[in-house]
Formats: structure tokens, C-alpha cells, sequence
């Protein structure tokens, strides 16, 4: 697995809204709340089916989802 994207502040929260597979379609609530969104993707090393997923935390760096989509 390696990181692919970083995004922090205004541009994490609008990531966090935006619906699935262009974002992680989080309820307004709590993508208002998302300060860093960190996207992984599998690697060709990997066991197992690809897979691209997505961890957003609070300005505290407390986790408040994670979403994982198959493929990339």
C-alpha cells in the first residue's frame, strides 16, 4: 500500500463531501469536521484485490472515517 494523495483544510472538506468514487461522500456533519485526508491505493504487490482508500481526521488528528473503494 502507498500514499497517493494528501489534501488539508478547505480542500479536505470538500473532498470529504464529494460522493464516492470522486470523494468519500461523507454526511455534512462530519466532513465539516475533516482537517487531513490522506488517500492510500494498493500496489501491484499487494495480496489480494486492489482497493483505494480513504482515512479523514480532525484538527486533533483523531480518525473520523475511513472508506475503501475497489480498484483504484
Amino acid at each position: 500500500m502507498h500514499k497517493i494523495a494528501e489534501y488539508k483544510g478547505p480542500t479536505a472538506r470538500k473532498y470529504a463531501k464529494e460522493k464516492a468514487p470522486y470523494g468519500m461522500g461523507l454526511g455534512e456533519g462530519l466532513a465539516d469536521r475533516a482537517e487531513a485526508i490522506i488517500i492510500y491505493g494498493s500496489s501491484f504487490d499487494d495480496p489480494g484485490d486492489d482497493f483505494t482508500r480513504m482515512v479523514a481526521f480532525d484538527s486533533e488528528g483523531v480518525k473520523l472515517a475511513t472508506i475503501t473503494l475497489e480498484g483504484y
